[in-house]
């Protein structure tokens, strides 16, 4: 009852509001919104909100087969391009209303969610040129984006590390956050889920060590979630929606790997976070 109470609600409610929210003449999906839900046409666009709704189309059209979601995946895929770095790689931040680039930050977070998206299109419809820019967009988090110690936040145009204002708040400026790693591990896990390259494999077991070793505090029952460069937690802050949202998403990623050992070992964890929200 449940489930046919959730399938009902998406596609009867969830997948109709943002239907009526598609740009049909600019392309992608209106930015903004007002409280009586009339649309701001000027209002820029951002990757992450274009990649979401691409995930979203692609999996609702693969899961349920209804045949008329296509139409939305196809167009959250075309629009995507926009905000494509074609000279240096990776994707903006966010562009106009009309598809030119504005802010051309290039977030490690917004990249893993790029990848998450393609990955899901690639599922759905087997478009190789899906898959290519998913892959090439893994390689460049993994060449740009990283040190001997993990994952980084926020780089200019020329991937040259910038301040991770769009990932603080409460006063810090944190150098790592729990919520890119987390989101990076998403992306990677439906790109393993869709190619089942080794490659990826062994970077998703990377996350979930240093998942394991610097987010997760077991004495607290909880992640941390603001990080100076060497993992030191910049404030004392508890995160219940990442924590439950870390709780299923973690599994399902580790759950992928068909490790035994390593599912048992990254279940306590995500065990003890489901419990303690």
């Amino acid at each position: 009852m449940f489930r046919q109470d959730c399938s009902h609600h998406l596609l009867t409610t969830i997948l109709p509001f943002w239907e009526n929210l598609t740009d049909w003449e600019r392309g992608g999906w209106f930015g903004y919104v007002n409280h009586d839900l009339s649309v701001e046409r000027g209002a820029h666009k951002g990757c992450i909100l274009n990649s979401r709704i691409l995930w979203t189309f692609s999996t609702a059209a693969r899961v349920t087969g209804d045949k008329s979601l296509l139409r939305y995946a196809r167009h959250a895929f075309a629009f995507l391009p926009h905000f494509e770095d074609t000279e240096r790689g990776g994707v903006y931040w966010s562009v106009t209303f009309d598809g030119k680039p504005l802010d051309t930050t290039k977030h490690t977070y917004n990249q893993g969610f790029a990848i998450y998206a393609l990955s899901a299109y690639y599922r759905l419809t087997k478009d190789p040129v899906a898959l290519t820019y998913a892959k090439k967009i893994f390689h460049l988090i993994e060449q740009h984006c990283t040190d001997s110690e993990g994952y980084l936040e926020a780089f200019t145009i020329d991937w040259k590390p910038e301040s991770n204002e769009k990932l603080s708040e409460n006063g810090v400026m944190a150098e790592r956050t729990m919520n890119t790693l987390l989101h990076v591990f998403e992306g990677y896990s439906g790109l393993y889920q869709a190619t089942q390259t080794p490659e990826v494999g062994t970077e998703l077991r990377a996350l979930l060590d240093i998942w394991g070793k610097h987010m997760f505090q077991p004495e607290k029952r909880r992640q941390e979630v603001f990080f100076d460069k060497n993992y030191h937690s910049l404030i004392d802050l508890q995160s219940y929606g990442h924590d439950i949202e870390s709780a299923w998403l973690l599994d399902w990623g580790c759950d992928l790997l068909g490790d035994a050992a390593l599912a048992e070992k990254v279940h306590r964890m995500t065990d003890v976070l489901a419990q303690s929200v």
